[in-house]
This record gives structure tokens, sequence and C-alpha cells, in this order.
């Protein structure tokens, strides 16, 4: 099921909708151990939170103590994060507490992926891929973002708009133009030292 974000009904009482998620292989242990933690938290806004093992599946229910009508978007934010991502269950929570920012590039053959969308082979996407590994730390600090990297999603966590769409730029740079990542840290290092430098001009002129 995807419906989310409960109407009223007719007494003006929120209806009780759900959500599944199913879980990336590798990924329902992780969501099991912070399972207790999440379903804690959820329950302070009225939701429930399971997860089936056998199906690797997460289920989000809204009930009658659920406020908020847009809190269950926001949970299904946390849930499709945790179930499909390498994101930390306390990053996702800052997520759905409005304290973080994210963005998520699907990089492989999905629905909506970048080899789908751009028709990159196989072997160019993990040629990409690897050299992008090799500078997440400094595409990180340079684009001020927390990168999470697994199978066939790129996802970015932090607190500024500017640094998430730096984010996607690097990415769509090196996996849909082919761009080496060294020339990316080159020319971000480059217009950072250009940047500082106009700054002090002006404060000079000032």
């Amino acid at each position: 099921m995807e419906n989310s974000g409960p109407s009223l009904d007719l007494y003006g009482m929120l209806e009780v909708t759900s959500f599944s998620k199913t879980c990336y292989i590798g990924r329902e242990k992780v969501v099991q151990e912070a399972l207790p933690f999440l379903q804690s938290f959820l329950e302070e806004y009225g939701i429930s939170c399971t997860l089936n093992m056998a199906e690797r599946s997460m289920t989000l229910s809204t009930t009658r103590r659920t406020k908020d009508p847009d809190v269950m978007d926001k949970a299904v934010i946390l849930v499709e994060l945790l179930a499909r991502t390498s994101i930390p269950a306390c990053k996702a929570i800052e997520i759905l507490h409005g304290r973080l920012q994210h963005e998520v590039i699907k990089t492989e053959f999905q629905e909506g992926g970048l080899c789908s969308k751009y028709g990159i082979k196989k072997e160019r996407f993990v040629k990409n891929k690897d050299r992008f590994k090799c500078y997440l730390q400094t595409l990180a600090r340079l684009s001020k973002c927390e990168i999470y990297i697994n199978e066939s999603s790129v996802v970015a966590v932090g607190t500024s708009g500017a640094g998430l769409r730096r984010f996607r730029s690097i990415v769509e740079c090196c996996f849909i133009k082919d761009e080496d990542p060294a020339t990316i840290v080159r020319r971000l290092k480059l217009n950072g030292e250009t940047y500082r430098l106009m700054k002090k001009l002006e404060a000079l002129c000032l």
C-alpha cells in the first residue's frame, strides 16, 4: 500500500491509513536494531511502526491518536530513507524533525535512476561509482554535506539548501557527464578561492 496523509472521516476523526516499504537486502538487520527507538519516537505522534523480517517490509499506520495529518508524510520519508538508503536512524529522525535537509539521487537502473534515464552502461556506471567513492570525504567537505552511498542511490544530508544543490551538481557531473571527481574537486577549490579573494577585495574597498 502506498497511501499516506490521513484525511478526516465524516465524524471529524482521522482515518487510519498505512504505508509499507520493502527494505533492500542487508538493511533489514539495521532497521531491526533501530526499531525499538523508532517505535518509541513515532508513538509520540500516534503512529505505529512494524517490521516483517520474513518479507523485509516496514509498515507505518496512523492511529486514532494521530493528531497531525502531515506527520504521516514525514514518517513515510523516514521509513523510505531507513529501508532504502544507508542513512543512520538518528539522521533520518533529524530530517523528520526538520533540523536537517536531504537529497536522494537514484543512480542505477531502477525507475528514475540516472542509468535508466540517461542510458548509462553498467561498465561506465561501475567505473564512475568507484571513482566517486574514492573522493567521498573530500566531496562531502566541499558540498558541506554528509554523503551516504549504497548499491543504487547516493544521499546527502545537511543544513544548507545551497550545499545540497552543489551535491546534486557534483553527482550529475560524475555520473552523467563522466567527469573525473578529481577535476570537480579542483574546480570547486578554485571557485572557493576566487570567492574568498573577491570578499577580501570588497572589504578593502569599504
